[in-house]
């Protein structure tokens, strides 16, 4: 098999799922055989294996405590009941991305089912139902709203730019300066 002077672009992909564990056992050998062939395989390998290590050597981070308290605050004070549910709802998807997952496949299930097979039924609601419908609408809409702003905030401030970003920045400056030395 001939290496040309430019690695691929899938090569490369072999690479990082090595480099990270992420490919199979028959595919890891082949890249480290590669790499003990191949120079510039072995210095990208080696690179991508240090990204990995600072990639998984990241903590999860949890909800401040801070922001837990001040939604519970905010949630005792209106109707105890709904809001309480609604607050549980949100502190398991905030915390289990499974149960995240699981409730938005619900959901889209759930919403296609009853698109798919409605059957219209004529049922009259007074007007103090649809108002207190429409308030107990927008007073979960408010608190959603204000989770998502300050989770937003959170990802792109804190760990995007801080435990994403300067870890990558830091490996492709040193891949970068291989290059340039090599």
């Amino acid at each position: 098999m001939k290496y040309q002077s430019k690695i691929n672009e899938a090569l490369l992909n072999r690479i990082i799922s090595a480099a990270y564990s992420d490919a199979g056992l028959i595919e890891k050998i082949k890249i480290y055989f590669l790499a003990a062939r191949n120079k510039r395989v072995k210095k990208l390998l080696e690179e991508y294996k240090i990204t990995a290590r600072a990639v998984h050597s990241l903590e999860q981070e949890k909800c401040p405590d801070t922001i837990l308290k001040s939604i519970k605050n905010e949630l005792s004070t209106k109707e105890n009941k709904i809001i309480t549910l609604v607050s549980d709802f949100l502190y398991s998807v905030l915390y289990r991305p499974a149960i995240s997952a699981l409730a938005a496949v619900l959901f889209i299930s759930t919403l296609l089912f009853f698109v798919l097979f409605n059957k219209t039924v004529n049922k009259q609601y007074s007007d103090a139902q649809v108002q207190l419908a429409e308030k107990q609408v927008k007073r979960s809409l408010v608190l959603v709203n204000k989770i998502f702003e300050r989770t937003t905030f959170k990802l792109e401030n804190d760990i995007l730019k801080k435990q994403v970003a300067e870890p990558v920045n830091k490996g492709i400056s040193t891949i970068n300066d291989l290059f340039k030395g090599g």
